[in-house]
């Protein structure tokens, strides 16, 4: 069946009345893994981020409205909203009969439960008024189910992170201290000056990197408002999918941090390199084996540069705050002592891996999107083998020399094809819609 792209509304819509919006989808697939976060933490006795009675609520409420939206038929098959929803309520189930026959008190989850959902309801009604007075908040509730997503999903992947602690005991923190010498991109020191500095204090580096999910959601703002089309505005998507491919990676190469690892050390008593194993160790006793192993890429890069290409099409302003905010991340993350320098290069391939799987403008058969999402999936899977198989990877310094550059370089350019591809096909769309315009409407 063929499928009409709708330049106004940027969904795309079949001839049964059938559409697709990537917000929507958003929101959708963090409704189906949430839940099972939820459940996960009050089994292992780790909660989410929010409270499990706010965090319910919140989703019960969305899921009613996004039932009222279509579905995702071009993308899902025959899979229509309100069967997503159902799936919902039956995983979300599960956490709610674990709290009623556990040591959690129901009545508790009912009062935060109840208490969360009025202002919910309260938020859903002023959409709703908005909406029906003024054609100009007709895509209100599409951004608001976006940032419900990012917010949803942001909140998964933190509650998750602590899972990492007691799970994973072992370390490549001197595999990756090793790995920056090489590469010869050391740069704790200078940029803990920076870090340090007056100028602008830690404590706002550390808000901008506690709160870069309110930049996200300006970001995905800017692009919804300024790209070509609104299947381009998918930030929150690469947002979800950077965070999901992240998470998974951290088990594969978990790491602590350079403040975490060599603790009083940093930055300026740092051992030598030669002194450092060339393996995985346990992690450290004490305040720091409480760490989470969520360094190794850095999803605060990724995002950060996400951000930024988002705002390609945006006012110059917007690209000046786009760079302001990744050099704020870069600062914060490598001079407190959050991220090895490497990590940001192992981010770049996360970023390319991101963009090809939610370039959904453009048919997954096509060339530029397929070669982003192979290259990207294949530097990471070399980033995984080079941490993981040491002390035999150090042995051949070259080869990891080639790995960061190609880790640079081939993210760079793919990233800048695939964005010329997504804007070729839009001014095609436009194209097309500006003939359809002119043509004569049909007799009756």
């Amino acid at each position: 069946m063929e499928l009409e792209l709708h330049g106004v509304t940027g969904r795309m819509v079949q001839p049964d009345g059938y559409s697709f919006d990537i917000n929507w989808l958003c929101l959708g697939l963090v409704f189906l893994v949430l839940p099972i976060v939820e459940l996960t933490g009050l089994i292992t006795g780790v909660p989410s981020s929010i409270d499990i009675g706010m965090s319910i609520a919140f989703e019960f409420l969305a899921v009613i409205l996004t039932a009222k939206v279509g579905n995702l038929r071009p993308y899902l098959g025959a899979v229509p909203m309100h069967k997503v929803a159902i799936c919902w309520f039956v995983s979300s189930a599960a956490a709610i009969l674990y709290l009623a026959f556990s040591k959690h008190q129901m009545s508790g989850f009912l009062m935060d439960f109840c208490t969360s959902l009025l202002p919910l309801l309260g938020v859903a009604a002023l959409i709703r008024i908005l909406t029906n007075r003024s054609t100009k908040y007709e895509n209100l509730p599409s951004q608001v189910a976006g940032v419900g997503a990012l917010i949803l999903g942001m909140t998964s992947v933190s509650g998750m992170l602590s899972l990492t602690i007691s799970s994973l005991p072992n370390v490549y923190d001197p595999v990756l201290y090793r790995f920056e010498h090489i590469l010869g991109i050391s740069f704790e020191v200078p940029f803990y000056h920076l870090f340090s500095a007056r100028i602008i204090g830690p404590s706002t580096y550390q808000a901008i990197y506690n709160y870069i999910g309110l930049a996200i959601i300006l970001a995905a703002r800017s692009e919804f408002v300024y790209s070509p089309n609104r299947l381009q505005a998918g930030l929150v998507l690469r947002f979800l999918v950077v965070a999901a491919i992240g998470y998974g990676l951290y088990y594969l190469m978990p790491v602590l941090d350079p403040a975490g690892f060599f603790g009083p050390l940093f930055p300026y008593r740092l051992p030598e390199v030669q002194s450092v194993a060339t393996h995985v160790v346990k992690a450290p006793l004490g305040e720091w084996a409480n760490v989470a192993r969520n360094t190794m890429p850095s999803l605060h890069a990724a995002w950060a540069i996400l951000g930024f290409l988002a705002l390609r099409h945006s006012p110059v302003w917007h690209k000046i705050l786009g760079v302001l905010l990744i050099l704020a991340i870069l600062i914060v993350t490598l001079g407190a002592g959050q991220h090895y320098a490497v990590d940001w290069i192992a981010a770049l391939p996360l970023v390319l891996l991101a963009r090809g799987i939610s370039a959904v403008s453009l048919p997954i058969r096509h060339k530029a999107r397929q070669i982003a999402i192979f290259a990207g999936a294949a530097l990471l899977v070399l980033w995984v083998l080079a941490v993981r198989v040491t002390p035999e990877s150090l042995k051949y310094p070259v080869l990891i020399q080639l790995l960061g550059l190609a880790s640079v370089v081939l993210p760079l350019w793919l990233e800048l094809r695939l964005a010329r591809a997504e804007d070729r096909t839009a001014r095609h769309d436009d194209e097309i819609l500006a003939v359809s315009a002119e043509m004569p409407e049909p007799a009756t």
